[in-house]
Formats: C-alpha cells, structure tokens, sequence
C-alpha cells in the first residue's frame, strides 16, 4: 500500500508516473508482476475450494480463519485490483509466462515430492493419466482465468470511458 501511496503522490506532484521512467525491462517486469497479481489468486482459490478444502479444513475455529483468510481474501484483493486499478488489458503474451510459471510451480511440486517424500497438494502424487489431467487442467483454467480477467479489465475501461469524465493528461499518456 505504501508503494501505491508512493506512485500516487509522485503523479500529483509531476502529471507523470514513475513507472514511466524506469527502463522498459522493470516497466515490462511491472505489467507482468500486475498480470499475476490479478489472475494466480484466483487460481489459489479455485484449486483450494474445488480440490484440497475438505471437512478438516474447518475442524477448528483456527482453520476456518485459515482457510479462508488464505484462499479467499487474496481472490477479494484481486477483484479489488481489477475494478479499482487504471491498468489497461494485460497482453495475450502475458498468458505465455503465466503458464510457464504455472509449470515451474508444478515442477518445484515434483522436485519436493521426490525430495522429501511429501507431496505438496496430493492429487500431483504421480499415478498415471490422473495426475496429467490435473495438470492440463490447471494449465486451462489458467487460460479461463485470464481470459476472464482480461474481459473484465477491458468491461472496466469500456464503462470509465463511457462514464467517466475524460482526463486529457491520462488520455495522453494512455496513448503512447
């Protein structure tokens, strides 16, 4: 929140926002930084409610709060950062490293499976075709999700043009 403050301020002051003035490489590292932040938490949560939360999840007044402040609250900032944020649509190239994220996440799994013995989410134990459709299947809702985020990311712009007076100094640097 500080580092948004940060920004905020530093626009206020100059018209400008700082981002715009780190190399491209940090800018780019920037947008796919925000790309994750909008589309893994909502993953984490899918994940987690469809395959892990079982009866034991909510065994203890602790593990409901767990369970929820880990795997739902994190979904709730997302939404916030789409609805709230100025950001335009991620590109679709971002989709290509949120899925190689996805397989190296996948892969540390395996490297801790074959490490210690202790799977971190047991529906990866390798046991044939069923472990390779989950993985295939978290790889598409990788792509449902994004697609989705990016739809609404779009939706937000279309209704602030729409509806929102236009902002001359934001219109041209959108532009560029």
């Amino acid at each position: 929140m500080g580092a948004a403050a940060a920004q905020g301020f530093a626009y206020a002051a100059s018209s400008r926002m700082p981002l715009q003035k780190w190399p491209r490489f940090l800018q780019l590292a920037h947008l796919l930084l925000q790309t994750t932040v909008i589309n893994f938490p909502l993953l984490v949560t899918l994940v987690y409610w469809s395959l892990l939360a079982n009866d034991g999840s909510f065994a203890t007044p602790s593990d409901t709060f767990s369970a929820v402040t880990a795997h739902m609250l994190n979904s709730l900032f997302a939404f916030v950062e789409l609805a709230c944020s100025r950001t335009r649509p991620p590109a679709w190239s971002h989709l290509i490293v949120l899925l190689v994220f996805i397989a190296l996440y996948l892969g540390l799994a395996y490297i801790n499976l074959a490490a210690q013995d202790w799977p971190i989410y047991p529906f990866l134990r390798p046991n044939g075709p069923v472990v390779v459709g989950y993985v295939f299947g978290i790889g598409a809702g990788v792509c449902v999700i994004f697609c989705i985020t990016r739809g609404l990311v779009q939706l937000r712009e279309w209704v602030i043009q729409r509806k929102a007076p236009r902002v001359p100094e934001i219109d041209a640097e959108a532009a560029k």
